[in-house]
């Protein structure tokens, strides 16, 4: 889903992700896109085992009137979001 930033302020976003493995060498990934750049990713690549639990944190700052979108990858499991926050700055 695509977000928008519509304060007269930038905000800052912050997300905390698990990425439960369930297929060993593989990754779990996600991406925080703002405008159109990638700006910051979470997770794993080459998990490591199966059947465990990692943590990952995005954070990215957002100007007024821009885009963002959070888009996942989890091949080797499953990516839940724990928490997602914007801050006003």
């Amino acid at each position: 889903m695509l977000y928008t930033n519509n304060t007269l302020r930038p905000i800052q976003v912050v997300i905390t992700m698990t990425h439960r493995v369930t297929v060993q060498n593989s990754f779990c990934l996600s991406q925080l896109t703002i405008g159109l750049l990638a700006t910051a990713w979470g997770g794993w690549y080459n998990t490591p085992a199966v059947g465990i639990e990692l943590y990952s944190c995005i954070t990215g700052n957002i100007a007024p009137g821009a885009t963002y979108r959070l888009t996942q990858n989890a091949a080797g499991g499953v990516n839940t979001i724990l928490r997602w926050i914007e801050v006003d700055q």
